[in-house]
This record gives C-alpha cells, sequence and structure tokens, in this order.
C-alpha cells in the first residue's frame, strides 16, 4: 500500500461542484439548441470534474456520482445508467487487478522473475532472450483472454 498522506479538503470544493449541477437546473441551457438533458449532464460533469481534481472526495464516490445523480434529474433512467457499471470489461481488470495487488503482497511477481532470469543463464544475452520468451508467452496468454471476450 501507498503511504499518500490525506490533505484536509476545503469545503469550498465540497460545495463548488453540486453548485454547479444546481446552476443547470435552474437555469435553461445557455446554448440555443441544446437539449435539457444535456445542460443538466454537463452540470454533472463539471461536479465530477471538481470533485475528481480537488480530491474532494474518495474517487469512487466521484466515480459514483452518475449512477445516483442522472436517474434522480432526468438525465436517463437508471436502467440505461447502471450498465456501465456491470460491463464484463470491468470485471476482467477487476479481477486482474486482484490478481495483481496479491502477486505484489507476496511479491509473487519478484518470484517468477528471479526463476525466469535463473532458467535461462546469467550472460546479458541470454536474459534478454528468456525475457523476451516470457513476454511473448504473457501475449498470447492476453490474446487468448481477448479473443474469448
Amino acid at each position: 500500500m501507498s503511504n499518500i498522506q490525506h490533505k484536509p479538503t476545503p469545503v469550498r470544493m465540497l460545495l463548488l461542484g453540486p453548485a454547479f449541477m444546481l446552476f443547470t437546473l435552474f437555469t435553461p441551457p445557455l446554448f440555443d439548441g441544446m437539449p435539457v438533458e444535456a445542460w443538466h449532464t454537463l452540470g454533472l460533469a463539471l461536479w465530477m470534474a471538481i470533485w475528481w481534481i480537488s480530491e474532494a472526495t474518495p474517487v469512487a464516490v466521484t466515480a459514483f456520482l452518475p449512477l445516483i445523480i442522472a436517474p434522480v434529474v432526468g438525465i436517463a433512467p437508471i436502467k440505461a445508467t447502471s450498465p456501465s457499471y456491470a460491463h464484463p470489461l470491468i470485471f476482467l481488470f477487476l479481477g486482474g487487478f486482484f490478481i495483481s495487488i496479491a502477486m505484489e503482497r507476496w511479491n509473487l511477481h519478484r518470484r517468477i522473475a528471479l526463476k525466469a532470469m535463473s532458467m535461462v543463464s546469467t550472460k546479458p544475452s541470454r536474459q534478454i532472450g528468456g525475457l523476451m520468451s516470457w513476454l511473448r508467452l504473457f501475449y498470447l496468454c492476453g490474446c487468448q483472454i481477448r479473443q474469448r471476450l
């Protein structure tokens, strides 16, 4: 885990994001021909951008704003908003992240690297060849995963 120090979030950033959303809710679109839903989406995007850049809340909270806010203000129904959060690729990435965290926790990545290098030789030219062979194997595994999707 990282040792990132979290600084206190200014209250103004917590309030500025929702203020943009409220502005778009209570004013007509400023651009001619812009649908009201698009105007509200702009407010939500500004809210998310402010919270994301200022780190007013954790990124996970900011990421779930569209799931909660879009149906409430009439941007899109929940059935249209929620599938983006359950796409199969999201679960593929999530599984990969879990595996990488477990590998790092138990130093498996170092063990694999040391085993791969010890299998080829101590000569640098052979180690580069061995590294290329391992990378080719991982690339082929990735191709198999992509074909199955």
